[in-house]
């Protein structure tokens, strides 16, 4: 049986092998880098969880302002917009605008 270190530097391929005596699970995939189907559908489904718990932590109705800040204490940014699915007028134009330099720096 292999130790954690051990099976963390084996290659991608040789990963897809699920470690013996460890439970299929999101933690094994990021403490064992494990990446049989298994692991793999766990956390996937960690992901879409996490991120819909997220989206309903900052809905809360009312539009957030400079004044008032996030619920949370987030800030007004891309990431709050893509990762916490806030849609305020102040996230989604930062949003918009991180794309247009992604874009300009794409055909640039």
């Amino acid at each position: 049986m292999l130790t954690r270190k051990e099976f963390r530097a084996l290659s991608l391929e040789d990963r897809r092998t699920h470690p013996e005596g460890q439970p299929v699970s999101s933690s094994t995939y990021t403490n064992w880098r494990c990446r049989c189907e298994g692991c793999r559908e766990q956390w996937a489904h960690y992901v879409v969880e996490r991120k819909r718990m997220r989206s309903n932590e900052m809905a809360t109705g009312a539009e957030p302002t400079l004044q008032s800040g996030h619920p949370k204490g987030r800030p007004f940014n891309e990431n709050t917009y893509t990762n916490w699915g806030c849609r305020c007028k102040l996230c989604t134009a930062d949003h918009a605008e991180q794309a247009r330099r992604r874009r300009e720096r794409r055909s640039a």
